[in-house]
């Protein structure tokens, strides 16, 4: 998470190395502007006030990431393709249960 860099993927349930429409290889591919995308989801959770959320976003070539939209109940397959729960991920918060 921290570099960008892509080490899984899934279409649906199944693992794949290439994107499923192109045929790239997705499996160490670097997403760009990765700090940019991180920062943009970050100020969705500050301005939305949600601890959990999926945030949509898109990498322009001439605009860098562009936020679609901002999901307040996303879906969890995100923990299937990382291969661990979200609470290992997310920051620790006074009086949460580990």
């Amino acid at each position: 998470m921290a570099t960008g860099r892509i080490t899984h993927a899934l279409v649906g349930k199944e693992s794949t190395e290439t994107h499923p429409d192109t045929g790239e290889r997705l499996i160490g591919a670097t997403v760009p502007h990765w700090r940019e995308v991180l920062d943009a989801a970050s100020r969705c959770a500050a301005a939305t006030g949600l601890h959990y959320l999926g945030a949509d976003i898109v990498v322009d070539a001439d605009r860098g990431p562009l936020i679609l939209e901002v999901n307040a109940r996303p879906g969890l397959q995100i923990q299937n393709v990382t291969g661990h729960g979200l609470m290992a991920a997310a920051p620790a918060e006074p009086g949460r249960r580990s």
